[in-house]
């Protein structure tokens, strides 16, 4: 395992000699290929988005119902589904002091402010608008009481038993002679040394081959344990969740110039090498004296998650070769240099020499934290679980908690090569990156430029979009661990160990060989958001946004799809992009903090029509541990929605043949959305960022376009700018109009008028004068108004009509945003209804008439009301009355009628 044979002094990233040749034509044959390195000319600027319009933004719609483990129901409607609680064994259908309870609303902020101003924690949520929340213990009866009063709660009730097992567990509960390994998910109230307390009572069930430490905060694991136990566990109140063992195995099945990074090196000046970047590993093990990691391996491989206390890569090699294909620098032959030959990193080995086999202990939670706490923003993992395939486990949720509470700190997962059987958890996680790999033409193998067949399928079992992307995976040449007793790859280089037989370099695929090739990217991108674009701590959805943005759809356009994702990383597109030949500059804009039912609207000038490509990511909140694997894991919904000067509307990831399409849904499962178009119209656009429900929530918006972001006002008219109570008044009687508007643009408006026409009577009701209304700003009047004759009456609204402000859309330029009109039906009947005043005299004004229609009722002092109402017949020939009285009902604010809360009885 010392220094090789022979040492060459050169450092590139070109790759194996007939690797290279068997892509000289692609680099040669398509001149807007992300190939090419020499037509990167200075590129477009990189800026930073500071000028959003804060506005309200439309809650979504619950449908009412509670997706559990045994089917979705409405719990108003229907009974709660218990399952199979008595065949099982269970003594209760239901868990004591755990609770779910259902919001009214799909914001959840208030009602979280509430519960634990009751000290009531929350442990899980259930779509949709779904909690599951622990009681405290000494005073349970009295915070039921207060928890179910709560005026933002629809329906609460009692958490059932079996919703806490896996329904995969149940068809085990029978059988005594076999064994079975299990993940726990121990309740996120847990104080430390109730953890502690948990894991000695779950060591008391097991078999002495578990570690002394079973639980951490986040997982607990029992390996061949009698399915029996699982009974016990679902009745402890610390314990949320009960799911099978995940069986781990590495994903086997030449790249930086097929994803873009030598592109983007040479573009960089040779300065993205992933200098001043920390990367952590987790694999099977690593020859550490390999030379292609000299000087950088900044700690002793970690063994404190791993099943033994063995470094060494014995078996396959996995981790020696995915480390080298990563950041190995070539030493021995400069052909398998990796990715970011300057970054430094930390290893934690997962392999039972012994074996083979690949195990982890403790959570991927605090695996996470150690390597965030040792420097690394970046960690890379190539491997999954074979047995979980497409599920959202306790690994994939260990994984969102941990980049929801550190969201500087960006996770990779291979996706597996499972084909059409689905992704790998935990890469179904919605936080991480997952990788799939494709093919690269090296050593005569498949064609470059397709999906390997291998590469992992997605969708997730929620339908969520996974792979993220896609990157080369076949025949990668990288190191090879000397120790490797059954390394399956052949050589790809003369040099040798210094054994004198062992080849240095050798060929492996799948998506295990593609994921370093995305973290060297992300490494890569890293670097250049810092000593670039400024940014000291880029955060870990920032990147994610930034490497799918510029992503290069294979073969026929259809991103996104099951089998590429958003497609084939391209680093130079993501840093450096170009459309039709043109250099694009990149706006961005992240870690700005948006509240349910709220939105920010960015404003743009998009220059040439040549198109752009905007994304936006953010680190989600660890998803249901107890819903159906089929029920959506997105907890907080944002909805990235793009407007055109025409007024065209492209909501995120509505795609038809690749390109964006207008119209369509929102998204509503995936936590990044994209907008790309090929060629777009010149004009103003705007990008609304909106939060449709859940908790607060932070995110990146990335945004590559010839453009720039624009600070003008934009008055605009609503969709109820003209209102009134009574849209069908009579002739010559007066009624009350509302008029609003709003400012949706960011910069004050400054001084402006507006006018109120009847262009049914080509008259002129009213103009008014106004003083500067802010961005975001909404502006409203109230006037009264009568009708001297019967029929159409149209009214319009028109904003700023002595074009005293320069607008972003108004007659001139944009789409005219500043007339709105309304249209009364005027009528004369014979008989008209006077409510009379309480003195029985008729109303003198519109106010007195207002006065007339209502009665206060203090039921201390009386038990009842009067109203006079003078029927009076003003037509010209007798008519028939028939009086019909309702109930008592209750107008709300839309003006619809409700039955009261209280009776009332008609005299």
């Amino acid at each position: 395992m010392a220094g090789p044979k022979s040492l060459l002094a050169v450092l590139t990233l070109l790759l194996l000699s007939p690797y290279a040749q068997s892509i000289s034509w692609e680099i040669d044959d398509s001149e807007d290929s992300s190939l090419h390195s020499n037509q990167y000319a200075p590129q477009g600027v990189w800026r930073m988005l500071a000028n959003p319009m804060h506005s309200t933004y439309h809650l979504s719609e619950s449908s009412g119902l509670i997706h559990s483990p045994y089917g979705s129901f409405d719990p108003t409607t229907h009974p709660v589904p218990l399952g199979p609680w008595s065949r099982v064994g269970l003594g209760s259908p239901t868990l004591e002091g755990i609770y779910i309870i259902q919001s009214s609303s799909s914001d959840l902020e208030v009602l979280t402010e509430q519960l634990s101003s009751l000290g009531i924690s929350i442990i899980d949520q259930i779509p949709d608008e779904a909690l599951v929340v622990s009681l405290p213990e000494t005073r349970r009866d009295e915070a039921l009481r207060q928890m179910q009063h709560l005026p933002a709660i629809r329906w609460s009730g009692d958490f059932p038993t079996l919703w806490t097992i896996s329904p995969e567990l149940l068809p085990l509960l029978g059988f005594v002679d076999v064994e079975v390994d299990l993940d726990l998910i121990p309740s996120s109230n847990l104080m430390p040394h109730e953890i502690a307390e948990l894991s000695a009572d779950l060591g008391a069930l097991s078999r002495p081959t578990n570690p002394s430490t079973i639980c951490d905060a986040y997982l607990c694991q029992l390996r061949s344990v009698n399915p029996k136990i699982i009974i016990t566990l679902a009745i402890d109140p610390r314990i949320i969740k009960v799911e099978p063992g995940p069986t781990l195995a590495i994903h086997n099945t030449n790249a930086s110039l097929i994803g873009g990074l030598d592109a983007a090196l040479t573009t960089s000046d040779g300065l993205l090498t992933g200098d001043g970047e920390v990367i952590g590993i987790s694999d099977t093990g690593l020859d550490s004296d390999h030379g292609d990691f000299e000087g950088r391996l900044r700690n002793p491989i970690y063994n404190r998650f791993g099943p033994d206390n063995s470094g060494a890569d014995t078996n396959s090699g996995h981790g020696t070769h995915v480390t080298a294909t990563l950041l190995g620098d070539g030493s021995g032959d400069s052909i398998a240099t990796g990715m970011v030959p300057e970054a430094t990193f930390h290893f934690y080995q997962l392999e039972v020499d012994s074996s083979g086999l690949l195990a982890r202990w403790g959570s991927l939670y605090e695996m996470f934290l150690h390597s965030w706490q040792n420097d690394a923003r970046i960690q890379t993992n190539s491997w999954g679980s074979e047995n979980l395939v497409g599920q959202y486990t306790s690994d994939s949720r260990s994984a969102d908690s941990f980049t929801y509470d550190y969201p500087k700190f960006l996770v990779l997962f291979s996706a597996g090569d499972m084909a059409e059987m689905g992704v790998n958890p935990p890469s179904t996680a919605k936080n991480v990156l997952s990788v799939g790999s494709t093919t690269t033409g090296a050593y005569d193998s498949e064609t470059l430029g397709a999906v390997h067949a291998s590469s992992s399928v997605g969708p997730t079992l929620d339908g969520r979009i996974k792979p993220d992307l896609v990157a080369p995976g076949v025949m990668l040449c990288s190191a090879r661990a000397q120790e490797a007793a059954f390394a399956t790859g052949g050589p790809c280089s003369s040099t040798i160990h210094d054994d004198g037989s062992t080849p240095l370099y050798m060929t492996l695929n799948g998506s295990s060989m593609a994921t370093p090739v995305v973290a060297g990217a992300a490494a890569m991108a890293r670097q250049y958001l810092r000593e670039v674009a400024g940014i000291s701590e880029p955060r870990s959805d920032l990147i994610r946004a930034l490497l799918v943005n510029g992503a290069e759809d294979l073969g026929e356009p259809d991103v996104p799809n099951p089998s590429e994702g958003w497609g084939q990383l391209n680093l130079t597109n993501s840093l450096y992009p170009t459309k039709g030949g043109q250099n694009l500059s990149v706006l961005f804009d992240y870690d700005r903090d948006l509240l349910p039912g709220h939105s920010f609207i960015y404003t743009f000038e998009l220059f040439e029509g040549v198109g752009f490509d905007a994304t936006l990511a953010w680190n989600d909140r660890e998803g249901s541990a107890t819903a159906d694997q089929n029920a959506s894991r997105l907890i907080n919904d944002l909805d990235l929605t793009i407007t055109s000067p025409e007024g065209t509307v492209y909501r995120g990831n509505n795609f038809v043949d690749g390109i964006s399409s207008s119209g369509g849904n929102r998204d509503q499962l995936n936590n990044l959305e994209r907008v790309s178009l090929p060629t777009a119209e010149a004009g103003m656009w705007t990008i609304q960022i909106g939060h449709s429900g859940g908790f607060s929530q932070d995110f990146s918006l990335l945004f590559s376009a010839m453009a720039e972001e624009r600070m003008e006002a934009d008055l605009t008219v609503l969709q109820d700018s003209i209102s009134t109570m009574d849209q069908n008044p009579l002739q010559d009687e007066t009624v009350s109009i509302q008029l609003a508007w709003s400012n949706q643009a960011a910069a004050q408006s400054g001084q402006y008028s507006i006018m109120l026409e009847d262009i049914s009577e080509d008259d002129v009701i009213r103009t008014d004068s106004f003083s500067s209304l802010g961005g975001g700003g909404i502006e409203s009047h109230s006037l009264y108004h009568s009708f001297s004759t019967t029929g159409e009456h149209v009214l319009r609204l028109t904003l700023d009509y002595l074009s005293q402000v320069d607008e972003l859309n108004d007659e001139t330029t944009g789409t005219d945003n500043n007339v709105f009109e309304f249209t009364f039906q005027v009528t004369q009947i014979g008989v008209r209804a006077t409510p009379l005043m309480k003195n029985g005299s008729l109303p003198g004004d519109y106010d007195e008439s207002i006065q007339a229609r209502s009665r206060n009722l203090d039921p201390s002092t009386t038990s009842w009301v009067v109203f006079q109402i003078e029927l009076r017949n003003e037509g010209t020939s007798e008519v028939d009355v028939k009086l019909s009285v309702s109930h008592v009902q209750i107008v709300d604010e839309a003006g619809i009628l409700n039955s009261p809360g209280d009776e009332w009885w008609r005299i």
